[in-house]
């Protein structure tokens, strides 16, 4: 029984100590194949950059340099542990029909990408909105856009979806119009001096005016909360009210009391009527 558990022995050792050896090697491979993505990357960051080209591109192209160099080394360190990297390429380029059709949803992320950098609609620090969602461009990446809220919330946005709908890009034209709407009473208009402002609605309760005012990207925000503040104090300085919705009811007395009239007599009497 001992002779045979250590023929076992004798036999398996060289195959763990080779397998050991292989995923050891793997391991270190795969380590040092990082380090070395990390520096080409940031040399060819550097060259970018030198070079003048947009961060959007920057951050596109490293992106997809950053997946192909990680998939060499992937299959770098599969072939140090002994498996057969031929053979799986043969096979995943003869199912690639199947795998297309698998990862349609993520190559259509992937195309969109390209798009997007390509015909430069979006840019990075832009403040866009689509999809019901707004916000500054933080990356575009191959498969997925990075949005970051004013309030510091982080979206995640599949590419396709700048490809499906309309994206509105505040950023492009290098300005933006604050548009404020005030509601006064109706009885604080005044026919003269004639206002600056212009009527945009005739409300139930109130009348509401447009303040219009160009301002730069940056300090839209800032102009914004700056204008309301300053026309809610300056309305309130001038005796206008800033009403709340409200509405008249008015009752009218008949002159004749209400009749009412059985349809069927054999129903019971209605209230105030007498039993015939």
């Amino acid at each position: 029984m001992n002779d045979q558990i250590i023929g076992i022995i004798r036999t398996a050792l060289p195959k763990i100590m080779d397998y050991g050896l292989g995923f050891a090697g793997a391991i270190i491979v795969f380590f040092v194949g990082k380090l070395l993505i990390r520096a080409v990357l940031s040399v060819l960051q550097g060259f970018m950059r030198r070079a003048d080209f947009d961060q959007t591109i920057i951050d596109f192209g490293s992106n997809i340099v950053n997946i192909c160099l990680l998939f060499l080394v992937l299959l770098m360190s599969a072939n140090t542990m002994g498996f057969d990297t031929s053979s799986f390429l043969a096979v995943v380029g003869a199912a690639g029909l199947a795998i297309g059709l698998a990862l349609k949803g993520s190559l259509d992320n992937v195309a969109s990408g390209f798009m997007v950098v390509a015909l430069r609609q979006v840019h990075v620090g832009d403040y866009i909105e689509i999809s019901g969602k707004e916000g500054f461009v933080q990356s575009i990446k191959v498969f997925n856009t990075t949005l970051r809220t004013r309030d510091f919330k982080t979206i995640i946005i599949p590419n396709s979806i700048f490809t499906s709908e309309t994206v509105t890009n505040y950023t492009t034209a290098g300005r933006l119009r604050a548009q404020l709407v005030f509601g006064i009473s109706y009885e604080d208009v005044m026919e003269t001096p004639e206002p600056f402002v212009g009527v945009k609605t005739m409300n139930e309760s109130s009348i509401d005016f447009d303040i219009h005012a160009w301002v730069s990207i940056e300090d839209y925000w800032a102009v914004k909360w700056e204008l309301t503040e300053v026309a809610k104090m300056t309305l309130e300085a001038e005796g206008i009210t800033i009403p709340f919705p409200q509405r008249d009811v008015h009752f009218y007395p008949h002159s004749t009391p209400l009749k009412l009239e059985r349809l069927n007599p054999k129903q019971e009497p209605l209230e105030g009527q007498k039993a015939s």
